[in-house]
């Protein structure tokens, strides 16, 4: 029996897994919806004079 490793994936492990997720294509109707534009940042107050 193997035994199995105490800890999680190494960054070796993340990034291949990474690299493969990406060549992934979601099957026709799965597609996930479209990113949505991140909120814009708020400007900062200008100090006091």
């Amino acid at each position: 029996m193997t035994r199995r490793r105490p800890r999680g994936l190494t960054e070796a492990d993340r990034a291949l897994w990474r690299a493969y997720a990406a060549e992934i294509v979601p099957l026709p109707g799965r597609e996930l919806p479209p990113e949505s534009a991140p909120p814009p940042v708020p400007v900062a107050a200008p100090p006091p004079a």
